[in-house]
């Protein structure tokens, strides 16, 4: 949580000091260094901490808190990435050059208290891509090319890890993805981004020559996690399912299970694999068929054969409409399916952004050539007409009116919420997810400078 010594110019970070800046001082002791004068600043949830130079000193040495003291022989330190309303203790000690004619001086201590965070209509973070947002609204996890990072919103925080991906996040901070060390393909696996505990999910009794697998769904509580393994041998589970084997991961027990398979498969002798990609909070699962195409697939639980969702097919048994993309994905509380929606006329398919609605079961047809990349359960999807790598100035459609209404964000958001981001949204975003509540919506673009992940708080405080 925080970066020592970043090689600041002592006299330019003096400069630059403004508004918090304090002094702390100590008398000095005969046969003793003199007792360095410290000055410290705050920016965001990041201290400065400056002092001048004493004489005969070797070097200094500075502690955050109880944490081990570090040596420096600069007169100016950082500490990154703090807690916002935390108090903490910095302590600096002079060291002699020689002992036997001075002895270090005594300790300076600073008990600094960092504001309250204030958090913004409008925030972001250079980082790998998001690609979900927790149903809690705080944390924001991502993954891009065997890295992976963690936002925490509420503290201001963000932590880039080049050993994991992760795919979402539960609301107490637990982190579902893969891990890449002892298999650099990727092997599934649990985080806690609080804790830093890492849960490898063990699967060499049941995929003993697995290639890779991957955890990217988990439930609200962090109880309950989903994803796939795909084994290009023959066994008891890839003869049943092709390549690719869904597979369920019951955090509390320990236990990794298979969901049930559906006992008549239209397009059996085509089945390549099933995966799981979503789960809801009473532990629904969602999923795809890849046979002829992607089917979205659905099971009530582990132990009941699936069911395809919005699926018809001709009297020759093809399909001619479906929800079908393995990028489709499932709203906070599994209401809505969202994506991409199909039809297949003479063998040719045709692709079509869509939603939904299970409660009503009512399927949203949206016009253009992109996906809904993201649905909050209040009705509101958000359409991108790019592709995934590309971007595209992002549309929301509200499926309780009329859904030919594309509108652009920027637009919508001054309209509905009364917020104008028009400086800071620009072109190329794809909005990723959504809170529960619909208050907070997370998104991200790539730049010249990399890829850029924001977060848009309906509730923030107003942009300046």
């Amino acid at each position: 949580m925080k970066n020592f010594f970043r090689l600041l110019i002592a006299a330019m970070a003096l400069m630059t000091f403004v508004g918090c800046e304090k002094g702390v001082e100590d008398e000095t002791s005969e046969g003793r260094l003199d007792t360095p004068k410290l000055t410290y600043s705050i920016t965001g949830n990041s201290i400065i901490v400056a002092w001048q130079s004493v004489a005969n000193a070797a070097y200094y040495t500075i502690q955050l808190n109880d944490g081990e003291a570090e040596k420096t022989e600069l007169t100016v330190a950082t500490f990154d990435n703090l807690m916002y309303g935390e108090t903490y203790k910095i302590t600096l000690v002079a060291v002699s050059i020689d002992e036997t004619l001075y002895g270090n001086s005594k300790p300076v201590v600073a008990n600094i208290t960092l504001p309250e965070r204030v958090i913004k209509q409008y925030e972001e973070w250079f980082s790998v891509p998001a690609t979900a947002i927790s149903n809690s609204g705080r944390y924001v996890v991502g993954a891009f090319d065997k890295h992976g990072m963690v936002i925490d919103i509420d503290a201001g925080t963000m932590v880039t890890y080049d050993t994991h991906e992760f795919y979402d996040v539960s609301d107490n901070g637990i982190a579902a993805g893969c891990y890449m060390v002892e298999n650099m393909e990727g092997e599934a696996a649990c985080f806690n981004i609080i804790t830093g505990e890492n849960t490898v999910v063990n699967l060499d009794d049941m995929f003993p020559t697995a290639s890779m697998s991957c955890l990217t769904a988990i439930t609200p509580d962090g109880k309950y996690a989903v994803g796939w393994v795909w084994d290009s041998s023959v066994n008891f589970y890839t003869n049943i399912y092709g390549e690719i084997v869904p597979i369920t991961y019951d955090l509390e027990h320990n236990i990794v299970g298979v969901p049930a398979m559906k006992g008549d498969i239209l397009y059996g002798q085509y089945l390549s694999g099933i995966s799981l990609a979503g789960v809801t909070p009473q532990r629904e699962l969602f999923g795809y068929e890849l046979s002829l195409t992607y089917f979205s697939i659905m099971w009530d639980d582990e132990y009941t054969p699936y069911e395809y969702l919005h699926f018809t097919y001709d009297n020759e048994y093809l399909p001619t409409d479906a929800l079908g993309d393995k990028n489709n994905l499932i709203s906070q509380s599994g209401r809505y399916i969202f994506g991409k929606g199909f039809t297949m006329v003479g063998g040719e398919q045709s692709f079509y952004p869509a939603a939904y609605d299970r409660e009503t079961d009512t399927l949203f047809s949206m016009v253009g050539k992109g996906y809904v990349s993201a649905m909050m359960d209040n009705g509101i999807a958000f359409l991108n007409d790019a592709p995934y790598y590309l971007g595209t100035t992002s549309y929301v459609v509200d499926t309780n009116g009329d859904i030919m209404i594309q509108t652009p964000i920027v637009e919508w958001l001054i309209a509905e919420h009364n917020i104008d981001l028009t400086d800071y949204i620009l072109d190329g975003i794809i909005i990723i997810g959504a809170s529960e509540d619909c208050r907070r919506i997370a998104g991200i673009t790539n730049t010249e400078n990399g890829w850029r992940t924001f977060v848009i708080n309906l509730d923030g405080a107003p942009m300046q």
